[in-house]
């Protein structure tokens, strides 16, 4: 599949997800609840988004006291736009899945860094997850976030859908050990993130933040300790 077409795709099960949870539990679609500075709003992350809707929501994250998440390329944009906001700027990268090069995870992350992103989240390679090769995972992980080390915090994204919680703890460790700060747990793709494996894996210190389902569940996954919560802006 286009590698367009599947960010599309992602993209719009966020929305589904986010539309879903707001009929269900009547939050409005211009009030993100309960996101402040430990929550970031999250862009549209197609290419074809343009700048001006990066910046009515950097305008959105502002007046929230709360971070945003674009697309990398429009990541010095946003930093030239501050206009001394303490905003914080992330980016993901290696979109879709996670599954091209480190090289080429490196060089997205390198560009990031130097345009001025606070923090960087990484998909993990889900068919070396899937495959139960932990060891790949946390090697390719290791080889493509050595450009944020020491200038950007790091979270890497591990979709939850398919996993049992045992894969998923372990990837959760193997992330920590290849050097990220933390992990973004998602069920952008599908499944549900359980409250109780954000609480798990806080226990076992690791950084722990919720990426797609969250709109609607902060207090739950707040109560559950989670580091970052990322809704759609």
């Amino acid at each position: 599949m286009d590698r367009e077409i599947l960010i599309n795709t992602i993209t719009q099960e966020v929305i589904r997800q986010v539309q879903s949870l707001q009929a269900s539990r009547g939050v409005s679609s211009a009030q993100p609840a309960s996101v402040s500075r430990d929550g970031i709003l999250l862009s549209d992350m197609r290419p074809g988004v343009k700048l001006t809707e990066i910046l009515r929501l950097l305008e959105k994250a502002k007046s929230n006291g709360c971070g945003i998440c674009v697309p990398q390329w429009f990541v010095s944009s946003v930093k030239e736009n501050l206009n001394g906001a303490k905003t914080k700027i992330a980016t993901i990268i290696g979109l879709p899945d996670g599954t091209n090069s480190p090289l080429a995870k490196y060089a997205e992350i390198k560009q990031a860094v130097a345009g001025g992103v606070n923090m960087v989240l990484v998909p993990v390679n889900m068919d070396l997850c899937k495959a139960g090769d932990i060891k790949g995972v946390q090697k390719d992980l290791a080889e493509s976030i050595t450009a944020s080390r020491g200038k950007a915090e790091s979270a890497a994204i591990i979709e939850v859908r398919e996993l049992d919680v045992n894969t998923l703890t372990e990837t959760a460790k193997a992330c920590v050990a290849a050097g990220a700060d933390g992990v973004i747990l998602s069920a952008v793709t599908g499944g549900t993130v359980r409250a109780d494996v954000v609480r798990d894996l806080k226990s076992k210190g690791l950084k722990t933040g919720v990426i797609g389902g969250v709109t609607g569940r902060e207090a739950e996954f707040k109560n559950a300790g989670a580091d970052w919560l990322i809704v759609r802006g």
